[in-house]
């Protein structure tokens, strides 16, 4: 990897660790390229994201979003990007340059990342983690998080998906940057967290990528979804007017279902809590298999 250079001013400077001479300090858009490329370092564990997202957040200066960089020795050595709402927050990944671990980098992101939060009313910090990532697992444990729930992933090929449509009910596929209000619940806790950002980035058109799934009974929106098409048509939030929504969500299916036959992809993922049983059970019936876990894991950062 090349030495990336870059201009910070000193009031982007958060915190200096004098250990291990590592600095932390909010990201820029000029750290772009590398935090792309520690990201793409950890992808089977953070997932693939596209490098547009990150440029739109570091563009959009919401105060919902913590983006941090750490750097030993002036160079960017890991990220942790952060999600906050009200009083919680979720941290969406913490990654650090694979030539630069075992140097505490991770454990001061987290660090002052939480001290961050904790200053701007967070009380409870939520974050996933790969069931098989014993490491990772492991690394927060010691840090004090506890498991709260696990959050399953869904697969089925589309032509094997059983779904129902229903004359009852209107659907209107959309860009993401024309979405309107949400709806209340979520079928996996960390969508509510992702999601807000989401609206708050599509609607300054600051990226594109994503659709958004409606469906209407009547003029009640009672079912959404959020999905991206490559290889795969991944949703990565279903919110529905509430839980016993069950049919607006088979329409949902339904509608998921003839956009991944005919945009040929191979197969439809979906994640859900473990808790929300009769959505899991759901999935299940009509066709969907679960091919991944992840732990939701929790922190309070003010002791009560």
């Amino acid at each position: 990897m090349g030495i990336y250079s870059y201009r910070v001013r000193v009031e982007d400077i958060t915190m200096l660790s004098l250990e291990k001479n590592i600095v932390v300090r909010r990201a820029v858009k000029t750290d772009l390229p590398v935090i792309q490329y520690i990201h793409d370092q950890s992808m089977r564990e953070l997932g693939k994201e596209d490098s547009r997202w990150f440029e739109a957040l570091l563009k959009s200066r919401s105060k919902r979003i913590v983006f941090l960089v750490a750097l030993v020795d002036g160079r960017v050595a890991g990220y942790c990007l952060a999600y906050r709402k009200k009083n919680k927050a979720y941290i969406e990944n913490i990654a650090v340059d694979g030539s630069m671990r075992g140097l505490g980098v991770g454990g001061v992101l987290l660090s002052e990342t939480e001290r961050m939060l904790r200053e701007t009313g967070v009380d409870t910090v939520y974050l996933s983690v790969k069931d098989w990532n014993t490491g990772a697992i492991n690394f927060y444990l010691k840090n004090g998080y506890h498991i709260k729930n696990v959050v399953l992933w869904f697969t089925a090929p589309p032509e094997k998906i059983v779904s129902m449509d229903s004359s009852e009910y209107s659907v209107a596929d959309l860009n993401a940057s024309k979405i309107g209000s949400k709806l209340r619940y979520y079928a996996s806790t960390w969508s509510s967290f992702v999601d807000d950002v989401d609206r708050s980035i599509y609607k300054k058109k600051l990226y594109r990528a994503e659709r958004a799934l409606v469906v209407k009974q009547g003029r009640k929106r009672v079912a959404f979804a959020l999905y991206s098409v490559n290889d795969e048509l991944v949703v990565d939030t279903i919110s529905l007017s509430s839980f016993n929504a069950l049919e607006a969500l088979q329409v949902l299916l339904h509608s998921l279902k003839n956009i991944g036959l005919t945009r040929g992809v191979k197969s439809i993922e979906i994640p859900v809590d473990s808790t929300k049983q009769s959505l899991v059970e759901l999935l299940v019936e009509s066709g969907f298999k679960m091919h991944e876990s992840e732990f939701l894991l929790y922190k309070e950062l003010v002791e009560s």
